[in-house]
């Protein structure tokens, strides 16, 4: 079980063992039989076998590349958190200074697309109207009761993985399942989550767009907030306003609010990293360098040191996160407050955020004063 699944010669294996697969399928199936019934049974053992082995392959290839499970343990087991570490700041006031929250809303809003429906499907268009996006909105239980009908509600974005979707967000990292019980505990205040589409054809970062540098970023800073203030009961302070990613979404999580620190107070990075990985999709060449050097937020947390907080969940395994988020743990300094749940191990895997988001969720009640029950 403790075989070590991220060593780079396991790609070799994975691809050795599709091959070994493919030839074994052609074999079996070629090779000739005196009954017909026999030749039915070889075609579907080989479709069967070579399938199971193809896609066992496949996994072990993408499993080295994306380091989402360094043994066979962490395949059926997460590792237990270690205990959170407070870097920074350590009194909220510090960070967020004493700002007076308004909870209620007793605007007249426009119907919904769903009425009474907690899951709403919206598009919303980028600033300069040529494209739309979709965003899903999950509004809290008893939105829609009569007595909350000018309750105004903290909001939290949320940014699924490369890849991914929004459905992963009523899927297994379900936020309704894994965070109304702690609502219904009072440890967090009841919040309107919105799940932005971050990927409109490419890798964007939460960043890049198909016409522009930073057309995704212009998009989730302003023009998704904007449209969710204008149909929404929702707290305006940006100390009611939070973003929780995993993956590349976890890098969304801390960029927004420590390059946007006026519109958003908070972060939780599930698995993210602190400085762009592009991938195929990179910013122009003239920009590159500019783009480069405002969003290392290694940098930023050292030389601006915004008024925000992080929740930060990372493994020393996960070699997609771990690198940059532990220099940039080695940066952060008062008044940026961040607390920080390293684990020995777990990889860039689900079994860490799962539980995590829970954790961070519950850390925004703590912390963040429009998320204070």
């Amino acid at each position: 079980m403790g075989c070590n699944l991220l060593d780079p010669n396991v790609r070799w294996v994975a691809i050795a063992l599709g091959l070994v697969a493919v030839a074994a399928a052609t074999v079996l199936v070629t090779l000739r039989a005196r009954r017909r019934w026999v030749d039915v049974a070889k075609a579907v053992l080989a479709l069967l076998v070579s399938n199971a082995v193809l896609l066992g392959s496949a996994f072990l290839y993408l499993n080295v590349t994306n380091a989402w499970y360094p043994t066979l343990a962490d395949l059926v087991q997460g590792p237990q958190p270690v205990a959170e570490a407070h870097i920074g700041a350590r009194d909220p006031h510090k960070t967020f200074g004493r700002e007076q929250l308004v909870r209620t809303d007793g605007r007249r809003l426009p119907a919904l697309p769903q009425p009474g429906q907690r899951l709403q499907h919206l598009e919303v268009s980028t600033a300069d109207g040529l494209r739309r996006w979709p965003v899903d909105v999950l509004l809290p239980a008893g939105y829609f009761d009569p007595a909350n009908a000018h309750r105004a509600y903290p909001v939290l974005l949320a940014a699924h993985g490369v890849p991914g979707s929004l459905p992963v967000f009523q899927g297994r990292m379900s936020l309704a399942q894994l965070t109304d019980p702690v609502v219904a505990r009072h440890e967090v205040q009841p919040f309107i989550a919105v799940i932005p589409s971050i990927t409109p054809g490419l890798d964007s970062e939460c960043v890049l767009g198909p016409d522009g540098a930073t057309q995704m970023e212009q998009w989730l800073a302003q023009d998704v907030p904007n449209q969710v203030r204008t149909r929404f009961r929702v707290m305006q302070q940006r100390t009611a306003w939070a973003w929780l990613g995993y993956s590349a979404g976890g890098w969304c999580a801390a960029m927004m609010p420590m390059t946007h620190p006026d519109r958003f107070a908070a972060g939780v990075v599930l698995g993210g990293y602190f400085r762009p990985w592009w991938g195929t999709s990179k910013p122009p060449a003239d920009q590159a360098d500019a783009l480069a050097r405002r969003l290392d937020l290694v940098d930023v947390a050292r030389r601006a040191c915004p008024r925000v907080a992080l929740y930060v969940q990372t493994a020393k395994d996960d070699k997609a996160s771990w690198p940059t988020t532990n220099a940039f743990l080695g940066r952060v300094h008062a008044p940026m407050a961040v607390t920080a749940e390293v684990n020995q191990r777990g990889g860039h895997s689900f079994n860490l955020w799962v539980p995590g988001m829970v954790r961070g969720v519950q850390w925004l009640g703590r912390t963040v004063p429009g998320f204070a029950p």
